[in-house]
């Protein structure tokens, strides 16, 4: 088994040793006291698995400052669901050992999970339907999300970036099931937050309950 890893890239090497060199010098007092002291993220973030998404720099962070797990469309099962282990796990960890007061969902456009699940479900993609299929079947979490997005779409609206918006809504109500969230929640000691990414733009917007929509954050 072992004998089938392979050496790292030389390009993936010579990377890591710029990085290295450009952090000794920008980061290593930070690193130096995240390593000793621990972290204390001022923020979780439930997002995409999509490389075109970073969390951190969208937020303009450094590193510690974002706690950050990620899956295929930033889904959150509900706590009774068979998928929800390692997703409450992380939950958790972050909230309970970390004390973390701020959790983020962070959805996005042209998101291939949301694709996948808006074509799931509309009987265009028999191939996640099947029980073999890993993506298919975590893609089953968003299909009450889809089910909400055909009744409340609006005229002229996309349907993929309304899936996109509705699956975070959806995954925010499933973190409520989770007694140790709710809880937090309720004793304000936690605020849980929606955002959607344009990625083409870098433009964020944050859900606004009063309004009933995600409004952009640009000032």
């Amino acid at each position: 088994m072992m004998q089938q890893i392979q050496p790292l890239p030389t390009d993936f090497i010579r990377s890591h040793n710029d990085w290295q060199t450009q952090r000794a010098a920008a980061h290593r007092a930070t690193a130096v006291k995240l390593a000793d002291d621990g972290q204390t993220p001022k923020a979780m973030v439930i997002g995409c698995c999509d490389s075109r998404v970073q969390p951190a720099e969208v937020f303009n962070g450094d590193v510690g400052d974002f706690f950050v797990y990620r899956n295929i469309a930033n889904a959150v099962p509900p706590v009774d669901h068979p998928q929800a282990t390692s997703t409450a796990a992380a939950l958790e960890y972050g909230l309970t050992a970390l004390n973390i007061p701020h959790l983020i969902v962070m959805g996005h456009s042209r998101c291939g999970g949301v694709q996948g699940c808006h074509s799931l479900c509309s009987g265009q993609a028999p191939e996640l339907d099947s029980p073999d299929s890993f993506v298919g079947s975590w893609l089953q979490v968003l299909r009450p999300a889809y089910e909400r997005m055909q009744r409340t779409l609006q005229p002229g609206q996309d349907p993929l970036v309304a899936l996109e918006q509705v699956s975070v809504l959806q995954s925010l109500d499933h973190l409520l099931t989770h007694d140790f969230i709710r809880t937090r929640v309720e004793a304000g000691t936690l605020a849980l937050h929606g955002t959607w990414l344009d990625i083409r733009s870098g433009a964020v917007s944050a859900y606004d309950p009063q309004a009933g929509a995600f409004v952009s954050l640009a000032a």
